[in-house]
């Protein structure tokens, strides 16, 4: 499971298939508001299971986008 940079340029160029990847910022998230939910004695659940999304060719620069706040693979691969 890798959405690191090279990773998906790797497979906006052609060179990795494809890869899974996960929004930390979301998992972040819900992290913290679950805290905030225990410690106001609030019952949570024991696990939690986040999004995953298949990363490809099709679908990298979107997901690029959300993995990095909303910068650009384009700009990534231009060296900006």
């Amino acid at each position: 499971m890798d959405n690191d940079r090279p990773i998906l340029a790797g497979i906006f160029k052609g060179e990795i298939t494809g890869s899974v990847g996960y929004s930390a910022y979301n998992h972040a998230e819900w992290t913290l508001s679950n805290l905030v939910n225990l410690l106001n004695g609030v019952e949570v659940p024991g696990q939690i299971i986040g999004p995953i999304e298949v990363i490809n060719k099709a679908n990298v620069s979107n997901l690029f986008k959300m993995y990095y706040g909303g910068k650009t693979l384009e700009d990534y691969m231009a060296g900006k």
